[in-house]
């Protein structure tokens, strides 16, 4: 059914808003869902680039215009100002300001107060990607209606000396070293201080590691023991089924953190913080999780194999989870 069709006979669909933060994870996240429900909605999606926070005057009017003027269209958005309408459905993956300087704190506040307003007047509901912020949000008196977890496909990639030599000589890994991901080479992403407590307390002198972080190489920031990657999508199943183990130091809450969801559908040994919806998933997997840096230096020692079990329980977990409740959404979502 088209949206004329939909709208001739005065059908309605709640709006549906993206409310999302950082890149990886967050934009994987909204791609499955669009999928899942392109269906029965007709997707609109908005994408400018971000001028240091804040996205394009032009992005906002052009959203406000259009949502106010097809109100059947499901409207997927990346800012935090919400359309003011009624039913709307917020897909709330995480606060990614949080821990940061004033202007942080004062972006969430926007955004909460944006939120609250909506929520209060036109019984807005939520749908999150882990319990973390679905009980966040319920403390803050939001209507929590829907929780879908996050889909990542299991890693089919093989294991092979002949794929790490390849995967080595492509991006100037040492092929004898023990290598550890530590994720994102951003600060909240927390890699580079387990590295500093590492160095500091001696560890690995008698065995060769090599740590490695994802993103734009700087080369004014080359050290003999580590190296900042940018790894092509065909390569990241093949170089995480490599890894010796896997370490997700957030230093803010996470939605959920796809990263460590990708190591354990690799059978990587992986560890975190636990920040925000990352302990869910750690816990399912029965994986270490602990915020103190030094017991993650410990675990890149002796990592703890992430055993089929844990997989298999994340696995199914969020199969039936998920399709529970995009059925509900789906049906929810149809034209009335």
């Amino acid at each position: 059914m088209t949206t004329k069709d939909s709208d001739a006979r005065g059908a309605r669909r709640p709006p549906i808003f993206f409310k999302f933060e950082g890149n990886y994870g967050g934009d994987k996240y909204e791609d499955w869902l669009c999928s899942s429900i392109s269906q029965v909605a007709r997707i609109e999606k908005y994408s400018e680039k971000r001028l240091g926070g804040i996205r394009t005057i032009k992005s906002l009017a052009r959203l406000l215009s259009r949502g106010y003027r097809e109100p059947s269209r499901t409207v997927i958005r990346p800012f935090g100002l919400p359309l003011f309408r009624r039913n709307m459905i917020v897909v709330f993956h995480h606060f990614d300001h949080m821990g940061l300087p004033w202007y942080g704190r004062f972006i969430e506040w926007l955004d909460m107060a944006g939120l609250r307003l909506t929520a209060g007047l036109f019984g807005t509901k939520f749908l999150v990607v882990s319990r973390y912020w679905g009980e966040w949000l319920k403390q803050r008196n939001f209507d929590v209606e829907y929780l879908v977890y996050n889909q990542v496909p299991t890693n089919e990639a093989h294991q092979s000396p002949a794929e790490r030599q390849r995967l080595a000589e492509k991006y100037g890994l040492d092929v004898d070293a023990r290598w550890v991901f530590l994720g994102g080479n951003q600060w909240k992403k927390g890699g580079a201080s387990v590295l500093e407590q590492w160095r500091a307390a001696g560890a690995g002198e008698s065995t060769k590691f090599e740590f490695i972080f994802s993103g734009k190489a700087d080369p004014n920031s080359v050290n003999a023991d580590s190296k900042t990657i940018w790894i092509e999508d065909g390569d990241y199943y093949p170089f995480l089924r490599q890894l010796h183990a896997a370490v997700a130091n957030s230093k803010f809450d996470e939605g959920w953190c796809r990263v460590v969801h990708e190591a354990i559908l690799s059978e990587v040994p992986v560890a975190g913080s636990g920040r925000g919806g990352m302990r869910e998933l750690l816990g399912l997997a029965d994986a270490t999780c602990s915020a103190a840096e030094s017991d993650l230096v410990e675990f890149i020692k002796n990592p703890r194999p992430t055993t089929r079990d844990g997989k298999a329980n994340v696995e199914n977990t969020i199969s039936q989870n998920n399709a529970r409740e995009m059925n509900r959404l789906i049906s929810d979502i149809k034209p009335i």
